[in-house]
């Protein structure tokens, strides 16, 4: 029997702009405490986990590469924010080097966690070259851009970032607390995929349901029997109580109902999930169903992504939810 080695590779490019200056204290507090989280993560979750580190500025420096998380040092005596941004060099160099670790005898995923305040205005390498790059990059590879507005959003997606793994963050001290935040969630969700046999995401900061598949649906979850649920269709926006017993003709009880994910929404530890296969109309639920998703265990607001071949339900505890129109609500009986 060959035991599971979960091989993680975590690579943090840091803006080193004089911009950042007046953050450095807040940039090597928040990048310490994600290497104690990492380290923590690693040994509970038994996934060997290696960190890099690059800061870009006028140029690329690289700081750590592919270390034993259990054995990182403070960034204080390393990172020194001066020069320029070259956001393009930062990423395409730390890719490139990561491209050429050796992934031997396990199953490895790599995971590319960049940050900014400004934008572009250094790098030899070119958006076009960069977003080649990234669209190249093989399942096991995941990237995201922390940038501090829409015009940064814009920019990395014509860099070639997967919208759904860019996130706005506010450039202050609070700001920068927040960013360490989600990347801890983002974390939670990899970590937590990656024991269900993911090895990448394009939705690192969103609900991810890009990499089920039917054979790890139909493994790891039980198929409800038909008669087991009544799938009613919501033709305009309604309460769910009143919904439901107007087609139910039964009182409504608390928690039978699923409703369809379709914006965003907070998810509480308690709430239980359902997988609906689009071709098929085949439901499965399970235990596992949170964790195929990378839901932590607490509260998470997750914004719903292409969904592929899946549509996601969620178990409801209200009787006054809303129910957009146009979606689908499953009622178990």
């Amino acid at each position: 029997m060959k035991l599971n080695n979960y091989i993680n590779h975590i690579v943090f490019t840091i803006d080193a702009s004089s911009s950042m200056s007046g953050l450095t204290k807040q940039v090597i507090s928040v990048f310490d405490n994600q290497i104690k989280y990492l380290a923590a993560k690693s040994q509970a979750e038994d996934q060997e986990t290696r960190v890099s580190v690059y800061m870009f500025g006028n140029d690329v420096q690289c700081l750590v590469y592919d270390k034993d998380v259990l054995r990182l040092p403070s960034l204080e005596s390393f990172y020194v924010a001066n020069g320029m941004t070259a956001l393009i060099d930062g990423v395409y160099t730390s890719v490139t080097e990561l491209q050429q670790t050796a992934q031997l005898h396990g199953d490895h995923s790599f995971v590319v966690y960049g940050i900014t305040d400004g934008e572009e205005n250094r790098s030899s390498r070119s958006a076009t070259e960069l977003s080649k790059l990234l669209d190249k990059l093989p399942d096991n590879w995941s990237v995201c851009m922390l940038v501090p507005n829409q015009r940064g959003v814009a920019l990395c997606e014509r860099f070639g970032f997967p919208r759904s793994a860019i996130e706005v963050w506010d450039v202050s001290e609070r700001g920068i607390q927040e960013v360490g935040r989600k990347m801890e969630r983002s974390l939670d969700t990899f970590f937590a995929a990656r024991k269900t046999g993911v090895r990448g995401s394009k939705n690192l900061f969103s609900l991810d349901a890009s990499n089920l598949s039917k054979s790890v649906v139909t493994k790891q979850l039980d198929e409800l029997s038909p008669a087991a649920f009544e799938t009613l269709i919501v033709r305009k926006k309604s309460v769910i109580k009143d919904f439901v017993e107007s087609w139910m003709k039964t009182p409504y009880r608390v928690g039978s109902a699923y409703y369809q994910l379709v914006k965003k929404e907070k998810i509480q530890p308690s709430k239980h999930i359902c997988i609906r296969e689009k071709a098929t109309g085949k439901v499965y639920s399970g235990d596992k169903a949170r964790q195929l998703l990378g839901l932590p265990n607490y509260e998470v607001k997750v914004a719903p992504e292409d969904h592929g071949k899946f549509s996601i339900f969620v178990q409801s505890g209200s009787t006054n939810r809303i129910l957009p129109e146009n979606t689908d609500l499953l009622v178990m009986k």
